[in-house]
């Protein structure tokens, strides 16, 4: 089992801005985005576009583990006052949040029927 990490103020938590999200569109990024699908192509991430219940944006997750029907429609809780960074040439502007074991051998959705923009607190 993973430690506990060091105590952070309340207020570095509180300045997260956490909350649930649609997937509305689903893009998979393979390795060489010139070459066709395949063994020697495989899918290195996924670009979404969300409904954050304020504007859609996009980002990127790389939980190729989970099949796109997974995510694709789901509402799921993303950070969304992170910086912005660009992953594999696309402008990701929100994190999703997942549950993993200790070993990160298993990665499960934390998926909610709530309405876009619902915040987590």
């Amino acid at each position: 089992m993973n430690p506990i990490k060091p105590t952070i103020a309340f207020e570095t938590f509180n300045s997260l801005d956490i909350r649930l999200c649609k997937i509305e569109e689903l893009t998979e990024i393979r390795k060489n985005p010139k070459k066709p699908p395949g063994d020697d192509n495989p899918v290195k991430a996924y670009r979404l576009v969300i409904d954050t219940g304020v504007d859609r944006r996009e980002c990127v997750t790389n939980l190729v583990s989970k099949p796109p029907e997974a995510l694709l429609g789901h509402t799921l809780p993303f950070v969304l006052n992170l910086p912005e960074s660009e992953i594999r040439g696309v402008q990701s502007r929100a994190m999703i949040i997942a549950a993993s074991a200790p070993d990160r051998s298993t990665i499960n959705l934390i998926s909610v029927d709530a309405a876009p923009g619902t915040v987590v607190i």
